[in-house]
């Protein structure tokens, strides 16, 4: 279950808040489910635990990944015009 919402999670930009409450519950229940908690556990330890993000941080995290790609000619071409390099470092 959580390598499917982890999948692209580039394409959750722009998701509305309830929406995205609603995955970031059925990602909670998962680590609740992995770490054997009781439902009125808390849920913080067993996700830093597990090193998993929160859903915003998913998707900014992916996105991030994407742009680099795209800057290192690793990505798809088709996705380099969607990129508008401004004032880029030297490194």
């Amino acid at each position: 279950m959580h390598s499917q919402l982890d999948y692209r999670n580039g394409i959750l930009v722009g998701l509305l808040t309830h929406l995205m409450c609603g995955l970031q519950s059925v990602l909670n229940a998962v680590a609740q489910l992995i770490n054997r908690l009781r439902t009125h556990d808390h849920i913080t330890d067993a996700v830093i635990s597990l090193n998993w993000l929160q859903l915003l941080e998913r998707i900014q995290h992916q996105l991030a990944v994407l742009a680099y790609n795209v800057l290192h000619g690793d990505a798809p071409l088709y996705l380099g015009p969607l990129i508008l390099i401004d004032n880029l470092p030297s490194r």
